[in-house]
């Protein structure tokens, strides 16, 4: 029985010691219940004084954590889901987790975290900082940076980044600094500068947009790096200011993914390599009118520095311009903005490829190693001047006219440039150097006091109309170590030639080639005094054509020979006399035409069986040749001064007393 007893004593003692437990745990999990902030199951301390404002000292408060102790730089710290703000907080802790809906506003201070950490939901205010020794993240679905007209930074005291897979923020009226790599898998919101710090790198796999006044300008040495999944879309940044407006400053920019800007203007400085796309305004805006001022909706985004683009597009309505550096564009690449403007360097175009409306400026070269076309037209900024290079071709097509004045135009290297479309140069210089030719192949008709000039074995060819029409008291020069190309039509309309650089259809005695008209009222000086004329020669009232530098004396005074492919046309009144200076004689083998009212005056006069004499017979008169002995053979043929005119009788075409033979034929 007793040790029944004591049997069932011990039971019930233990029986009694369990109840007593149950009952205080029941009672520690009373107290524990009174309502706290939601621990996450990393936090060491949780913030436990709500929402507020609070500084330096309620951080370092133990009744301010749960469990109540100061934090220490290995703690995680948790702040709950509501707005609280410390002024002036510096100190140290593992990391901080700030829960979803909560903020964690930073007013000046300096946070440090010892380890990998979320910033999510933090805002920096007043210049505060937090400073990692490890990554510091923004999760998906949060955001951290800046409050509105407030900056702040993100830094790293080690090698640690900011991993964006949230929002990151910089908000108006404000800055935000990252003196960290950053690399962004979510959003940059930009309503307000980001500072990339010197050396580092902002990485962008997600999306950077840039509104309102959103920039990125950076240290000389940072960088952005847009990869293929990465796209920045540049709102209205700007809406003037051109040059001066900067979006980007950085010390480089690489770009595999996407660019978009719409309305604004903006620059990006800093070198910029691409494999990605440039969308330049959208669907149905204004395009580029530069020079002209800037439509409301038109885009304008000028490169300060050099710009490779070895992939990818440039398209839209928009201006692309390079400012600052040079500009490559390899073959592969799509080149479809609505204007390319190159200002003071090289671009290179490489392929062969029609180009956008081109404006260059400042001495700015495009340089082509294909085929060039410029079917939307060929221009300069306002009185600057440009080259044209590189060992291609440039093609200005027919229905493209080209006009260039105030400054030099200069053709360069070994390229062709062939102008199919009409060209007008007024009052400028016209240089083509190195192993360059310039071929005219429409209407070039230059203007004012201008120079064309041919260096090295550069070539100037003419193979349509040049119109040197200079204008009373002005001159055109025609210099150089090579002189033009002339197969084509070249006329004096006005002014003054001075030609220290023969065409290369002359030479000493002969005009070998092509067709040279000079006008009544122009003066063509430095001609040499040919003998032969092989190629087509007309003369027009008082048009003066000497082999000095001043005078009257006809630079055709001894000519004595009109070719099988010579012509020679007097036209207008013009008076040729070859006695008044050492009378001589000329034989005809080619063509002579006199309209009514010229003469040719010569000691002799023979046509072969071959030539044609062709006057012009009418009211006011006939074309006259006055001679001394004279030989006839070929043919004559009559030109109507005006057509339907009434017959005109015992015309004399031919006055001299000594004439043999006659004209095989007459028409």
């Amino acid at each position: 029985m007793a040790g029944s007893v004591g049997a069932r004593a011990g039971w019930w003692r233990a029986a009694s010691l369990i109840a007593l437990v149950l009952a205080l745990v029941a009672a520690v999990s009373a107290v524990v219940a009174v309502p706290r902030p939601a621990a996450a199951a990393t936090c060491d301390l949780t913030w436990v004084r709500g929402a507020g404002t609070f500084g330096d000292a309620d951080w370092d408060l133990a009744t301010s954590w749960e469990p109540q102790r100061t934090p220490t730089d290995r703690d995680t710290v948790c702040l709950p889901a509501s707005r609280v703000e410390l002024f002036g907080l510096v100190t140290t802790v593992a990391a901080v987790d700030v829960a979803a809906g909560g903020t964690l506003w930073l007013w000046g201070g300096t946070l440090d975290l010892a380890s990998t950490s979320s910033v999510a939901g933090i805002l920096l205010v007043n210049g505060s900082t937090v400073r990692g020794a490890a990554d510091l993240t923004i999760e998906k679905g949060r955001t951290a940076g800046t409050d509105t007209g407030q900056n702040g930074t993100f830094a790293t005291s080690g090698s640690g980044r900011l991993v964006v897979e949230g929002q990151l923020y910089a908000a108006g009226g404000g800055g935000l600094f990252v003196e960290l790599d950053v690399l962004n898998r979510g959003t940059v919101l930009l309503d307000a500068n980001l500072s990339v710090g010197a050396g580092r790198k902002l990485v962008n796999e997600g999306l950077i947009r840039m509104r309102s006044r959103g920039t990125l300008q950076s240290s000389s040495t940072a960088a952005l790096v847009n990869e293929p999944t990465g796209a920045i879309e540049i709102g209205t940044v700007f809406t003037a200011g051109g040059l001066d407006a900067v979006g980007i400053r950085l010390g480089s920019m690489s770009n595999a993914g996407a660019v978009t800007m719409a309305a604004g203007e903006m620059s990006i400085i800093g070198t910029v390599t691409s494999t990605g796309t440039w969308q330049l305004g959208t669907a149905g805006a204004t395009p580029c009118s530069m020079p002209s001022a800037r439509a409301a909706d038109e885009t304008r985004l000028f490169f300060r520095g050099a710009v490779s683009l070895t992939a990818g597009s440039v398209t839209g309505p928009g201006c692309f311009e390079a400012w600052g550096g040079d500009l490559l564009v390899e073959a592969d690449v799509v080149l479809e903005p609505g204007t390319l403007s190159v200002w003071g360097y090289v671009a290179s175009i490489e392929g062969d490829r029609a180009l956008p409306r081109t404006l260059l400026g400042s001495g700015a070269e495009l340089s082509a190693s294909g085929t060039l076309t410029l079917p939307n037209g060929l221009g300069q900024h306002p009185n600057q001047f440009y080259r044209l290079g590189g060992t291609g071709t440039i093609i200005v097509p027919k229905a493209v006219p080209v006009t260039h004045t105030g400054n030099a135009l200069y053709v360069q290297d070994d390229v062709d440039v062939v102008m199919e479309g009409p060209l007008t140069l007024d009052g400028i210089a016209f240089v083509v150097q190195g192993a360059a030719t310039f071929t005219n192949a429409g209407t070039w008709t230059v203007r004012g006091n201008a120079s064309l000039q041919a260096d090295g074995s550069g070539s100037i060819v003419n193979n349509g109309t040049i119109l040197a029409d200079p204008g009373t008291g002005k001159t055109l020069f025609l210099t150089g170590a090579r002189g033009l190309d002339n197969r084509g039509t070249f006329r004096l309309a006005s002014g003054t030639i001075d030609m220290r650089a023969r065409f290369r259809q002359m030479t000493d005695v002969e005009l070998t080639g092509a067709r040279i008209e000079v006008a009544s009222g122009a003066t063509w000086i430095f001609w040499p005094v040919i003998t032969r004329l092989s190629g087509q020669l007309r003369l027009e009232g008082t048009a003066n054509v000497i082999d000095g530098f001043a005078g009257t004396s006809s630079a055709f005074r001894q000519l004595d020979t009109i070719t099988g492919s010579g012509r020679l046309e007097l036209a207008d009144g013009a008076d040729l006399d070859l006695v008044a200076d050492v009378a001589n004689g000329i034989t005809n083998g080619g063509a002579l035409a006199l309209d009514a009212g010229s003469t040719l005056t010569t000691a002799s006069y023979e046509q072969t069986f071959s030539a044609t004499l062709a006057m012009e017979i009418g009211a006011t008169g006939t074309g006259r040749v006055v001679a001394g002995p004279t030989t006839l053979g070929g043919t004559l043929e009559i030109i109507p001064e005006s057509v339907g005119q009434p017959s005109v009788k015992d015309v004399v075409v031919i006055d001299s007393t000594d004439v043999r033979g006659t004209f095989a034929s007459v028409r």
